[in-house]
């Protein structure tokens, strides 16, 4: 089964999160006062991450409407963006 995570970050005011969702699961975070949008989205793709390591599924799409984000980790990492991902 191919598990689909969707992963976005909100700002209001000094106050950010990151979140994950996937079918049957959420998790919201509320970082820092005045973290950047771009940490905020990084680390809502590490959420989604520990979910992936977490879970007994094999297959896995992170979907994120950051671009910056999945380009900063892809360049030192062997991560496919916008694909299927296997666990090993």
């Amino acid at each position: 089964m191919l598990l689909r995570l969707s992963t976005d970050s909100s700002n209001s005011g000094d106050r950010v999160a990151s979140a994950v969702v996937a079918w049957n699961y959420a998790k919201t975070v509320l970082l820092a006062n005045k973290a950047s949008l771009f940490i905020a989205e990084l680390y809502a793709i590490t959420l989604a991450i520990d979910l992936i390591r977490r879970s007994r599924d094999t297959k896995f799409i992170i979907f994120s409407d950051s671009m910056s984000s999945p380009e900063a980790l892809d360049s030192k990492s062997n991560w496919i963006w916008y694909s299927e991902l296997s666990k090993t």
